[in-house]
């Protein structure tokens, strides 16, 4: 029964809109050679596009944060050169910066014990794929009411010494064990969890991670067969780093979820991004994938509740400040969650909860007209998406000061 681990104390670096500024890094210095022990190819460049510390000072950023990199599948370190990943130059070019489901779903299917990014790894041995038993313990139901904690997933999971290949009938009939995290395990358990509530149907609220209790029954049988280890990682050499080069390789098989994902969440055609003669048709498609990234993001439902049970004032419109019970009594809230931040973003945890601070609450009518504004922005600029998240909720603010009251 082998111990489940992560990266503790990273969470910032392992945030989707972290990582793919580390992925431009490497992406940038591709074949670079560091064999120079008083220079550093990565620190100035890392800190400067992350704004986050890489410290200490005295290391190199590789010795201390290797286990991110490799663990986000964006490069590995060969022959004392740095390689970059096909998801690396996906999560800045490609898919995946337009779409956070797509890069964490793939994690979730390649991701695995014994990894490669930690010592003892052995190819030949059987496989656990974390992520993929931790969704699919939650697509069962039977934690959509307390959620599932990190405590749970040892007891339940590691203590049944589940693989992530089972059928979802296993993980309805399995029980709780006597298994005990074993030294730092829970906070790494906790931490992988945290990094996993980006998929934009999952949720952490208070240690627990949830799945939106709007996911339909006929949705998770669809995701849940879908959820297998890419075949890509079935073959991998035994070299440790020589692995983690082949697991960021990217064939077809990563659209095939995401596309999963999206007909249980929107509408396509419904909420097309406009193109015009003016916009070239890569930006036309990367704006499209965004938007349905946004809108995923917005329509769980769990957080929604979360959001209405913080609020000070859940059911005024951020916008037209009208109140919806009070025009219709007989309604409790009409109220949708926006989140402010860049389309392709995902939601952000700090602590042991997400963070509310990114999302206002909105009236149907005019979180549908501030999507408008959105797409008119966007097309007019040129854009794909917003460059930064000050951008972002500029755009916002702007948006609520032409707002015009028809109130007498």
């Amino acid at each position: 029964m082998s111990r489940w681990r992560w990266d503790q104390g990273r969470l910032d670096y392992f945030s989707v809109e972290s990582l793919r500024k580390i992925a431009a890094v490497f992406v940038d210095i591709d074949g670079t050679e560091d064999s120079d022990p008083e220079y550093d190819p990565l620190r100035e460049p890392l800190v400067l596009r992350t704004e986050l510390p890489f410290s200490p000072d005295s290391y190199k950023v590789w010795r201390n944060y290797a286990r991110v990199i490799k663990l986000s599948l964006i490069a590995s370190r060969i022959d004392g050169r740095y390689h970059c990943t096909d998801i690396a130059k996906s999560l800045v070019s490609g898919e995946m910066a337009s779409d956070a489901d797509s890069y964490l779903l793939t994690l979730a299917k390649r991701i695995f014990y014994p990894s490669p990014a930690f010592e003892g790894f052995d190819a030949s041995l059987q496989r656990v794929y974390p992520m993929l038993a931790i969704i699919k313990a939650l697509l069962t139901g039977r934690f959509d009411v307390n959620g599932l904690s990190a405590r749970d997933v040892c007891s339940v999971l590691v203590g049944n010494n589940v693989t992530g290949l089972e059928g979802l009938e296993f993980y309805s009939s399995i029980g709780e064990t006597s298994r005990a995290p074993e030294g730092d395990e829970l906070r790494q358990i906790n931490e992988m969890m945290k990094v996993m509530s980006q998929i934009s149907f999952l949720f952490w609220q208070q240690g627990h991670l949830f799945i939106d209790p709007s996911v339909s029954a006929s949705s998770k049988t669809d995701l849940y067969q879908l959820l297998n280890p890419d075949e890509i990682v079935q073959d991998l050499p035994e070299e440790p780093d020589a692995a983690i080069l082949m697991m960021g390789s990217l064939d077809s098989s990563t659209e095939l979820i995401s596309e999963a994902v999206d007909s249980h969440f929107v509408n396509i055609d419904e909420y097309s991004y406009q193109s015009d003669a003016t916009q070239a048709q890569q930006t036309f498609q990367e704006g499209r994938r965004r938007l349905i990234n946004h809108y995923r993001v917005e329509r769980n439902r769990r957080l929604r509740e979360h959001f209405l049970i913080s609020s000070s004032e859940p059911d005024r419109c951020d916008m037209c400040h009208k109140t919806s019970h009070i025009q219709y009594p007989w309604v409790n809230s009409l109220i949708e969650v926006h989140h402010k931040l860049p389309l392709a973003s995902t939601v952000r945890v700090q602590g042991n909860s997400t963070l509310l601070d990114d999302l206002v609450g909105l009236c149907p009518s005019c979180h549908k007209a501030v999507h408008q504004y959105y797409r008119n922005f966007l097309r007019d600029e040129g854009k794909s998406d917003f460059t930064s998240k000050e951008e972002a909720n500029e755009v916002y603010e702007c948006a609520k000061r032409l707002y015009t009251s028809t109130d007498v």
